[in-house]
């Protein structure tokens, strides 16, 4: 007898299924949906009345069916396991019909694997097996034409081959079988049933229902909105359609309750525009604070729920709440990619993929940026003593040296430890197994007392080591197995987990999912970050089975995941007596930007009823500043950071970057954002443009002083043609560590092809110099100077005496520099005045393109008081035209001073840093993280 109770929102069904319990004397399974309800059930319980009382989720009633009712013994795969499976079937598949699908390397192959793996789950909690058919899928990419054409023989070979294994959805539909014998009568027909916490059932949880009714009283509660408070709106119609496919399962009669309060009350909603997700979550945690205090018992678990449906938001949100007198219950998971642990595993096999061996003492050699990176993981710190000295001292060596490659020997004590303790391991994975083998090495090493103080690391310590680690001894595979495939699929499984996290006690605010507040009411309800693409998320394209096929099949498709979660957030909202619902709002045309649909129902629904909510625009924005579609809005505190800048005097290069995009000058300067790491190690720019400068700097160091002529010019070549043998040769470095190291990293090819490119560019340079300026004082080399009444500084490539004149000579290998057009500089500073807005600065900029050189100049005439000044660059990646040029005189130099002074009024008086959008663009090291591109 299955018995259907429809409560309203406003009932507690926790309190009511609690007091159902309460001296009961038959004893009473409880199955919800989740966990959470479940503890708060048992928190209402008694111990006599907890021990009389067996609580499950669905999956781990199903479990415990097959288990307790099945004749074999099977083994319960973890996500690794299971999906590495799916890579051992795909490709023992391909290879038997190798006309079908071609495969040589495997990691072709796991992407789809897990894609598969996901397709069957749903297919076995569907019970659609029998339903499945070849498909011609055309429109796909090819891999996904080819499985769907052979689904069906796919899927009859996983269950031959996976007759021994049980996973979620096979075991929920093994559960839904066994219920319906004999056995299951025996053991579960003499106990109560109570389902709780289900808007929707799968087709096995279906068979599982009708299979527990058939023996015994059941109860199924469902929420749903009896007192019309959702008019207009179909939101809670999903209850309605699953309780029709209830009665049309159940063939025998089902009863209908409703459970009605007395009177209904009305949720009082407030609506929160941001402009980022910083600042809302800085402010939802600031509201959090204040509600706390309206409550007399801080403890009760029923007050405030906080909804973050970004798990990556938890950790901020906490740092902001901060408050250690407020009770705290956080009850979601999060991905285990952005846990300590699995941020440092991921660089450390960004490190190891990058290894390369050297020399015959076989030096390990590694890519010093992916190197700092692993380094600065916050995760070493839980490692013994010696490795983190180890780290420490490598570190240290890293930042005082600039290096091209970093090579580590086994003769330092301490580069040996870090050899061999955190890299040797995992260079020898030849299997699985090895893999297993490595990490267990590796997690030798950790302190455990120092994991005891970090709850949180510690658990997911224990997590990874469960259920990824120890999971590698047993798997198996029909293909070779290598560092590169095991990286490979520990990164993506690393992203595809996801670590719970359950807090205890049950008391105090709580912080959770929205899956995790199912069936819960609350007092007050916070929802952070209410946007489109966050809730609801945004439809995905599925790469291997489109939505229609889906439908086809009978398989769940986004049209039902978007109604449970419209359900899920209505229940909770309309169950509260206070709802705040934040969102971020922004001018760009980006849709994650949008406030979500969920907001605008609520807004519509309260007009309906003559009611009027107007979202709050908060003013409180990232820190000390705010952000909108103009850039960033200046106030005190900015403004005493530029100044500051300014006093320590800028290099004509922050100037520039000022120029061009106050933004990324905010960016790099203010905020003192990182740049992006430039991981190409090979031939980057860098190194080679510090080659170069080294090899001309010894060419000229020894004529400091001294007059030049065409001879001297020969002699300095000559030198410069033996430093630049050196690259060829291999058998001498430059004494120089970054440059060493840098050559050192290039393969007999590429060191071939540098040499030859840097032959030819200083031969062709020489001969042009001998013709443009054959005779010369040189006076300096990289000489670095400063003005403080200026407030610039810069290291200057070479400073020439000619006669009475100063040249100024700047070495320039990379791409095209800019030279500023000195011809409009009177009109851009008539006598208007100055206006220091975006387009005042664009139009300067359009004529100006680079200040390095005008500044340059000014720092020469505060030494040398001359009349007359020229400044070149050196365009050493030209064949022609290699030195470009010009003169200027106390006139011109007027002229370069008021437009250093008006950049940095522009620096001290604008009302924004504001983004300047273009082509530059693709060349910022910050574009990854910039909204204002338009790259």
């Amino acid at each position: 007898m299955l018995k259907i109770v429809k409560a309203d929102l406003d009932i507690d069904l926790v309190s009511h299924v609690s007091n159902l319990l309460k001296g009961k004397s038959r004893k009473t399974v409880v199955i919800s949906a989740n966990k959470r309800p479940i503890r708060f059930i048992e928190q209402n319980l008694s111990p006599e009345d907890t021990l009389n009382a067996d609580f499950f989720t669905i999956d781990e009633f199903a479990r415990s069916v097959v288990v307790n009712l099945s004749d074999k013994v099977f083994k319960f795969q973890k996500k690794i396991e299971r999906e590495l499976f799916f890579l051992n079937l795909l490709y023992g598949y391909a290879d038997e019909n190798r006309y079908f699908l071609k495969v040589e390397n495997p990691l072709e192959l796991f992407f789809w694997a897990g894609r598969l793996s996901h397709l069957f789950d749903e297919v076995d909690r569907q019970l659609l097996g029998d339903k499945l058919s070849n498909f011609d899928y055309v429109e796909g990419v090819r891999e996904a034409q080819i499985i769907l054409g052979g689904l069906k023989e796919l899927y009859s070979r996983y269950e031959r081959e996976y007759e021994d294994y049980m996973y979620a959805g096979k075991t929920l539909k093994m559960a839904s079988e066994l219920s319906s014998e004999r056995q299951f009568g025996d053991i579960y027909g003499e106990f109560d049933f109570i389902y709780i916490g289900f808007v929707y059932l799968s087709n096995a949880e279906l068979e599982i229902l009708k299979g527990t009714a058939s023996i015994t009283d059941c109860t199924f509660f469902l929420q749903t909105d009896l007192m019309n408070r959702d008019r207009g709106f179909s939101t809670f119609k999903v209850v309605d359609r699953t309780v029709e496919r209830i009665k049309k399962t159940l063939a025998y009669h089902v009863s209908l309750e409703e459970l009605k309060p007395a009177k209904t009350s009305e949720t009082d909603f407030k609506i929160l525009e941001f402009g980022s997700e910083l600042s809302e979550l800085r402010s939802c945690a600031e509201t959090v604070k204040e509600l706390s205090k309206g409550f007399k018992d801080i403890t009760n678990p029923k007050n405030i729920a906080v909804i973050l449906p970004k798990n990556h938001a938890v950790v901020p949100f906490l740092s902001f709440l901060g408050e250690k007198d407020i009770p705290l219950n956080i009850t979601m998971s999060f991905p285990f990619s952005t846990t300590q642990l699995g941020l440092f595993i991921s660089s450390l096999f960004d490190c190891l993929l990058n290894v390369r061996t050297e020399g015959s003492e076989n030096k390990i050699c590694l890519n010093p940026n992916l190197l700092l990176r692993l380094l600065n993981s916050s995760f070493i710190e839980f490692f013994s003593e010696n490795i983190r000295k180890s780290c420490e001292y490598l570190k240290e060596k890293l930042l005082k040296n600039r290096f091209g490659l970093f090579c580590l020997s086994n003769s330092t004590e301490r580069e040996k430890v870090f050899i061999e303790r955190l890299i040797k391991p995992f260079l020898n994975i030849k299997s699985f197994q090895d893999a297993q083998l490595a990490f267990s090495s590796l997690f030798n090493y950790l302190n455990w007392n120092r994991l005891k103080s970090d709850r949180l690391v510690a658990h997911t310590v224990q997590f990874f080591s469960s259920e990824v680690a120890s999971t590698l001894n047993e798997a198996k595979s029909r293909f070779y197995v290598d560092l590169k495939l095991i990286a490979a699929i520990v990164k993506q499984v690393l992203e595809d987990i996801y670590v719970p996290f359950e807090g205890h006690p049950l008391e105090g605010v709580q912080v959770m999912g929205m899956l995790e507040s199912r069936m819960l009411k609350f007092d007050t309800v916070v929802f952070v970050d209410v946007n489109e693409g966050v809730l609801p998320s945004p439809e995905r394209i599925d790469p291997l089975m489109p939505e229609d096929i889906k439908r086809a099949l009978g398989l769940s498709s986004y049209r039902e995941k978007e109604e449970l979660v419209r359900y899920n957030f209505f229940r909770l909202a309309y169950s509260s007596n206070r709802c705040f619902i934040s969102f971020v709002s922004s001018a760009s045309s980006d849709s994650r930007s949008l406030k979500s649909r969920f907001v605008e129902q609520v807004l519509v629904n309260s007009a309906l009823k003559g009611e009027k909510i107007k979202p709050l625009k908060s003013g409180a924005e990232t820190g000390f500043e705010r952000i909108d579609d103009r850039g960033v809005m200046k106030n005190g505190e900015l403004t005493r950071r530029v100044e500051r800048l300014i006093e320590g005097g800028l290099s004509p290069t922050a100037i520039d970057m000022y120029m061009n995009c106050p933004y990324s000058f905010y960016l790099k300067y203010v905020r003192e954002v990182p740049e992006a790491l430039n991981l190409d190690d090979e031939l980057d720019a860098s190194p080679i443009g510090s080659l170069v400068h080294l090899i001309l700097k010894r060419g000229f160091e020894q004529f400091v002083g001294r007059e030049i002529s065409t001879e001297s010019l020969r002699k300095i070549e000559k030198t410069v043609d033996s430093l630049v043998e050196r690259i060829k040769s291999g058998e001498q470095g430059f004494g120089d560590r970054y440059v060493d190291d840098f050559l050192g990293s290039l393969n007999s090819f590429r060191r071939e092809a540098l040499y030859e490119v840097i032959k030819f560019r200083l031969g062709n340079f020489f001969k042009k110099h001998k013709e443009k300026w054959p005779h010369f004082t040189l006076f300096a080399l990289e000489r670095e100077l400063k003005s403080e009444k200026l407030h610039l500084k810069g290291i200057l490539d070479r400073v020439d005496l000619i006669g009475d004149r100063v040249r100024i000579v700047d070495y320039k290998t990379g791409k095209k520099p800019k030279k500023p057009r000195l011809s409009d500089f009177e009109v851009l500073f008539g006598d208007d005045g100055f206006i220091y807005d975006k387009g005042e600065l664009e139009r300067v900029r359009e004529h100006v393109r680079s200040v390095q050189l005008p500044a340059y100049l000014l720092l020469v005439d505060e030494f040398f008081k001359k009349e007359e000044y020229e400044a070149f660059l050196v365009l050493l990646g030209r064949t022609e035209e290699l030195f470009d040029g010009f003169k200027a005189d106390s006139k011109g130099l007027k002229s370069y001073k008021r437009l250093i002074e008006y950049l940095f009024n522009h620096m001290r008086g604008a009302e924004y840093f504001y983004p300047i959008a273009g082509s530059h663009c693709r060349y910022c090291d910050y574009l990854d993280i910039c909204k204002y591109s338009k790259i």
